[in-house]
């Protein structure tokens, strides 16, 4: 039976490793299109965190960038100003897929993405 439930964050070594994806990547000013590959590396941390840093790539070569140390909770792990307005970030995992959710909607605009790239809904699977 095929389940969709994401897994519970009971230590980072389980979610430590490498996820990609490649796609293809529109350069407005140059008329073409190219091969780009979306990287997220995550490693255990001694604070018993997940240490993150991802780079996602868009149109004309807007990219997003982010890293830090994302601390567990229920079935995630979170980063960044979890309990005001700022900039949060959860990274969720189901089977060998991770997903970044930019929830607040707010890391764009706090500088982590140019102008025609998001991090919310960026899937990217374990190599």
């Amino acid at each position: 039976m095929f389940s969709c439930a994401r897994s519970a964050p009971s230590g980072p070594e389980a979610w430590a490793g490498t996820y990609e994806r490649a796609h293809i990547v529109r350069l407005l000013d140059e008329d073409r299109n190219e091969r780009f590959i979306d990287r997220l590396v995550l490693e255990p941390d001694s604070t018993g965190g997940l240490r993150f840093a991802f780079e996602l790539w868009f149109t004309n070569a807007h990219r997003c960038a982010m890293e830090g140390i994302a601390m567990p909770r229920n079935d995630y792990y979170e980063w960044g100003d979890t309990t005001g307005a700022g900039c949060a970030l959860r990274i969720v995992k189901v089977g060998n897929i991770v997903h970044l959710e930019d929830f607040r909607g707010v890391c764009k605009s706090e500088g982590k993405c140019g102008m025609r790239g998001k991090i919310d809904g960026a899937r990217l699977v374990r190599i």
